[in-house]
């Protein structure tokens, strides 16, 4: 299903617009048209469909559940917030607090 919605803006005026109250997790296409006094010329609409989404919040309560002379454990809750997107379960960078180095990325798919 497609919704239309049309808006006819000063051309003088504006070369941008924001849409406001989209509905998060959703996805929109969007086509543009100018108009002088012989018609509506042809459209330019965008290739792909656009989700209204963010980045998720920052996950719940963070906790060491175990620690040993080579590992250590992590468990969190979820975010409150997916941000419109399924959360892939990625955890980013891990920090040496004792030289201030970031160690390579570990990257760790949910289950």
């Amino acid at each position: 299903m497609k919704l239309h919605i049309y808006l006819s803006i000063d051309a003088n005026a504006f070369l941008c617009l924001k849409v406001l109250n989209l509905n998060e997790g959703m996805s929109y296409y969007f086509r543009v048209m100018a108009e002088n006094d012989h018609g509506i010329g042809q459209a330019r609409e965008t290739t792909d469909a656009i989700k209204a989404s963010e980045v998720p919040s920052a996950p719940g309560k963070l906790e060491v559940s175990q620690v040993t002379a080579r590992s250590v454990s992590l468990v969190w809750t979820k975010p409150d917030a997916d941000g419109g997107s399924k959360i892939t379960g990625k955890l980013d960078t891990i920090a040496c607090a004792a030289c201030f180095r970031c160690f390579n990325r570990i990257v760790m798919e949910s289950s």
